[in-house]
């Protein structure tokens, strides 16, 4: 099956869905009709949702001597001609109101009081119905006004916050986008179809392609619909995704998932020309898309961030950039933006006139409507409207009085097609492995077998291959498909669940200093290899005739934990040392600036802080701190094209995550997932139940063309090697993630011959291409004889997970499924797991919340407790389970009642 088959399902009740009334209608982001036909438009300007503003601005050009076109007589008489005057509906997000305006008078002829902040408008196709959308987090209501009578209606009730909405071309659906609450782990990327004879919801589709279990923030913000070669196009604008869907939108079938490189903020349709346009905001450009091949035609930069845009008949363009409150016009063709406009502070929605003789512009500097005449492209007039208006709808007025226009039915260019189910996958039978995702042309093979635990790898230039062994504290090296007999070098290094010989690293100028940089957790002094935790400590050791030697410390006494150690060591493209650190299990050090645990660290090779770290100078805040508010990030690498740093994050029972790192942010922990706190930054997707993110690189070699530069990482409780396509352009969202290949639970890293190799407990890997020619050679059996004895230590992962057991295992289940992790927040106890293999059990409790907690385990005659602990803070319990039913409880008084209990399920003998 080809990927994306299944990226849009339609869940269906046909009952009456096949028989609706047209008495819908057309409303899309910023479409000017060609006419008006009397009652009903076969179009209507409609309001553009406001740009967020994200990312950072693209090279601009300067504008061009283009002109719009003066307006020009439509073959279909418009309301200005005919003596039907246009209602302009503006909606006041801080007042919570719609003003409705008469052009003709400069007034506002009436305000209807909406009881929420608006957000966005969509108008019927019957030209006087606004469907009305908030911008409250967690809304599940949106209104319908009455233009004409300047009435709000009775509302629609949905879920997870409607937030847009387009219409069939015959105006028998409506397509409403759900933006999804402020829930962890947020609701499916959905697109409710509605029967607009009635507002009965009748289908939905879920949209954007990811693996089971993830979260990726998508957050669709307009809607559009054009018709296409054999019926109706629904497109919908994913802005935290960079991405476009392109759906039939009779059977909710994905067309074609178009990656448009940056945040696609506004849909613009031009049904006479067979396209439509893309505003993209963090990538300032208009992006043109045809609508029967749904191939990007072209591109044009625009001189700023773009907030807002519309369209005019004769396909001009007219787009409001938010940051210098100007409006630019832009020709048809698509190829020259003409002078800008000044039209006011912060401007956040357009609309077009029906002649197109005018230009409706939303301020919310001014609080106004600034009207702008085409001809002189200047602003003659300026309208009040109320504080922070946000949304537009141009509509035709009422008929003059003794005038008796009569209707025209406007056919759709295609009928909306009878709604056909599109087929749900089957869900795969529990403990089976989902599919594999290996492109075509490509093989995997095993390069070091055997190999114990290689938490981290590198490659020197010339092929060399460096790796840490975790628990014995030895580097070794392969070379020539040889694993050299003696290691590099041996450090004594901690036996703790998530201690020992972590990070790797090579300096950038290894061909001439021959520096290897080292990340381990020690002992204490005196202690043997595989005691208890000492200090983490960030070294420098020079290859001499591969020996480790001149032992040069860079980071010392580092803050260390039994768990949350991270560990990993990168150096940027700026030259600077770069170090994560988990919080040593106390949530609390994260938020504090003042301790070194629970951030990304940013250093000079020598250890010394570079001037330009975000807290340098700052009292009480340690100058070593690049990023904070971390659990357990730990893996993070550079982005080759953006030259972004960005990592995964290990969070507690739920919500791990892939974040992009930015300098001096605060990335919320605790707690993990989506925060939605002002201050934070969200991840760019969330992995619900937890599976364990390990390392992580970007493939940066042509071997596998359909891979180049993507990000990919490994998850220890899963074994798979996953690939996150990022938006081309933007590179801060994702446009969809997929498992390529099981076994990789450690560590990932290109080599030197462009292979993408990776690790497991057992051994080290690679996937290359079929034909690729001068491959490093692969250690053979006989070369890898000689193996250190293994410890006896558990192993370590980047969540409390120990080595496998050599227990027997039940069918459906995994060794790893002996680590469960407990989250508690308020009211809510959630186990990673209901179903754990019997045996020895690890329980990990951790405190999410805003108040203490505790963790009981009640069931076959045990009952065993925890004390009470704070945010931030964990308790393990390692215990031996047999089979049977678990009750799993947080006992301090009230708690349970109010719902903090789950079962688990132990299941074999």
């Amino acid at each position: 099956m080809r990927r994306g088959a299944f990226l849009a399902f339609l869940i269906m009740t046909l009952g009456g869905a096949g028989a609706l009334a047209a008495s819908g209608g057309l409303g899309f982001a910023g479409a000017a009709p060609s006419g008006w036909t009397g009652l009903r438009p076969p179009g209507a300007a409609s309001a553009v949702a406001p740009a967020r503003m994200a990312g950072s601005a693209s090279p601009s050009p300067s504008p061009r001597a283009f002109t719009a076109a003066s307006p020009v007589a439509s073959s279909v008489a418009s309301p200005a001609v005919a003596g039907v005057s246009e209602i302009v509906a503006v909606a006041s997000q801080a007042e919570q109101k719609m003003a409705l305006v008469d052009p003709a008078s400069g007034k506002v002829s009436r305000s209807v009081d909406l009881g929420m902040p608006p957000q966005n408008m969509a108008l019927a196709q019957n030209g006087r119905t606004a469907w009305v959308f908030s911008s409250k987090p967690g809304e599940s209501d949106f209104l319908f006004v009455d233009l004409l009578k300047g009435e709000r209606k009775d509302g629609k009730r949905l879920h997870d916050n409607p937030s847009a909405a387009a219409f069939s071309t015959d105006g028998r659906r409506a397509y409403v986008a759900l933006a999804g609450g402020n829930d962890s782990p947020p609701a499916p990327n959905t697109i409710v179809f509605i029967a607009t004879r009635n507002n009965d919801e009748f289908g939905h589709i879920d949209v954007g392609e990811q693996s089971p279990g993830v979260q990726i923030l998508r957050r669709i913000e307009a809607l559009v619909v054009a018709p296409g070669t054999s019926g109706d196009v629904l497109y919908a604008a994913g802005h935290e995704s960079g991405t476009v869907w392109a759906v039939d939108a009779g059977s909710g079938g994905l067309l074609k998932q178009i990656e448009v490189g940056g945040g696609p903020t506004a849909l613009l349709t031009d049904a006479a020309r067979r396209r439509i346009h893309i505003i993209a905001d963090t990538i300032n450009q208009v992006i043109t898309v045809d609508t029967g091949s749904q191939a990007i035609t072209s591109r044009l930069t625009l001189p700023a961030r773009p907030s807002a845009a519309a369209i005019g008949s004769d396909g001009t363009l007219y787009v409001a950039s938010g940051d210098s409150g100007q409006l630019w016009p832009v020709s048809p063709d698509m190829t020259q933006v003409g002078e800008p406009i000044q039209v006011g502070g912060h401007p956040a929605a357009v609309g077009v006139s029906f002649d197109g003789a005018r230009v409706y512009v939303a301020t919310r500097g001014d609080n106004s409507l600034a009207v702008v005449d085409v001809q002189s492209k200047q602003v003659s007039s300026r309208i009040p409207v109320g504080k922070d208006p946000v949304s537009i709808l141009v509509a035709p007025g009422r008929p003059p009085a003794g005038s008796t226009p009569t209707p025209t039915e406007v056919p759709a260019a295609h009928p909306t097609a009878t709604p056909t189910i599109v087929p749900t996958p089957t869900p795969l039978p529990e403990g089976a492995l989902p599919p594999e995702h290996m492109p075509s042309g490509a093989a995997g093979e095993t390069f070091v077998p055997d190999a114990e635990f290689p938490v981290s790898f590198v490659f020197a230039p010339d092929g060399t291959l460096f790796y840490n062994e975790l628990h014995s504290g030895k580097i070794r090296i392969v070379r020539n498909g040889t694993l050299l007999p003696d290691a590099f070098y041996q450090f004594k290094v901690a036996g703790q669940p998530e201690t020992g010989l972590i990070g790797l690293t090579l300096d950038p100028n290894f061909t001439q200093n021959h520096y290897v940089y080292v990340f381990y957790t020690s002992v204490p002094e005196g202690q043997d290899n595989g005691g208890p935790n000492g200090p983490n400590e960030v070294v420098r050791l020079t290859d001499v005739a591969d020996k480790g030697a001149d032992l040069t410390y860079i980071m010392r006494d580092l803050p260390s934990g039994p768990i949350h150690n991270s560990g990993t060591i990168h150096f940027g493209p700026d030259g600077k040392l770069y170090v994560a650190l988990g919080d040593n299990d106390q949530g609390s050090n994260a938020q504090d600036l003042g301790a070194i645990a629970g951030k990304i660290l940013r250093v000079n090779p020598d250890g010394s802080i570079p001037d330009d770290n975000p807290f340098v100078g700052q009292e009480g805040k340690q100058p070593a701190i690049w990023a904070y508010g971390l659990r357990n990030p730990f893996s993070f690498d550079f982005d080759p094209v953006s030259h972004g740093l960005l990592a995964t994050e290990n969070g507690p029972g739920d919500n791990d995550e892939l974040d992009v790192i930015v300098k001096g942010a605060n990335y919320g922990w605790p707690p993990t997932g989506y925060k939605y706190r002002a201050g934070v930054v969200e991840p760019i997707a969330v992995m619900n139940p937890p599976i364990g993110p390990t390392g992580m690189t970007f493939y940066t070699s042509d071997q596998i063309p359909d891979w180049k530069n993507d990000w990919f990482y490994c998850n220890f409780h899963q074994g798979q090697l996953r690939r996150v396509r990022l938006a081309p352009e933007s590179r801060d969202r994702i446009v969809f993630e997929e498992i390529v290949k099981n076994g990789c639970s450690l560590n990932v890293a290109n080599g030197p011959d462009g292979a993408l190799y990776y690790s497991g407990p057992k051994g080290i890997y690679r996937i290359h291409g079929a034909t690729a020619a001068n491959l490093l050679p692969a250690v053979t059996a006989g070369a890898a004889a000689q193996r250190p004895t293994p410890t006896a230590a558990t192993a370590a992962a980047p969540r409390a997970t120990p080595v496998p057991t050599e227990e027997p295992l039940p069918a459906g289940t995994r060794a790893e499924d002996r680590d469960v992790n407990i989250s508690l927040t308020e009211w809510k106890l959630q186990p990673s797991r209901g179903k754990v293999p019997a045996g020895h059990i690890r329980i990990l409790s951790e405190d999410v919340g805003a108040t203490q907690h505790a963790f009981r385990i009640v069931g076959q005659g045990m009952d065993v407790s925890t004390d009470s602990f704070g945010p931030g803070e964990s308790r393990t319990i390692n215990m031996v389970l047999p089979a049977g039913e678990y009750q799993l409880v947080c006992p301090i008084p009230g708690h349970e009642q109010q719902g903090m209990l789950a079962t688990l399920t132990v299941v074999g003998s």
